[in-house]
């Protein structure tokens, strides 16, 4: 099943995601490429032992999940560079790290936002 969809369908039930609100496929994207499903610690990204908890599910399933997802034919957006003409090319008047363009719709209606690499957001 595409993330789309099983996106749209958390979002159906009323399902809130893990910080609250709705779903979107980044966030779901990062929680079924998380470690701790196989029951592995991961204090910064990186699998430092097994946790205390049994996996929810089976270290085969979670391969074959990470693979799939990580696989570079699924991509169905182009890079912000392609979009968003001046992004990279422009530089952030507080850090002078490159600012990238994007949107947001986490609380309404969508709308535009800037960002620089070193987190700075407008």
């Amino acid at each position: 099943m595409p993330l789309t969809a099983r996106e749209a369908e958390l979002n159906r039930l009323g399902i809130p995601a893990s910080q609250g609100g709705i779903w979107r496929r980044g966030v779901l994207r990062k929680q079924l490429m998380n470690p701790a499903y196989i029951g592995k610690r991961v204090p910064r990204g990186e699998i430092v032992g097994d946790g205390i908890w049994p996996p929810l599910v089976s270290e085969k399933t979670y391969w074959s999940v990470v693979r799939m997802l990580g696989d570079p034919s699924r991509t169905t957006t182009c890079p912000g560079r392609a979009v968003h003409l001046l992004s990279y090319m422009v530089r952030c008047g507080v850090c002078d790290g490159p600012l990238c363009s994007g949107r947001t719709d986490t609380a309404g209606p969508a709308r535009c936002t800037r960002a620089c690499t070193g987190g700075v957001r407008r």
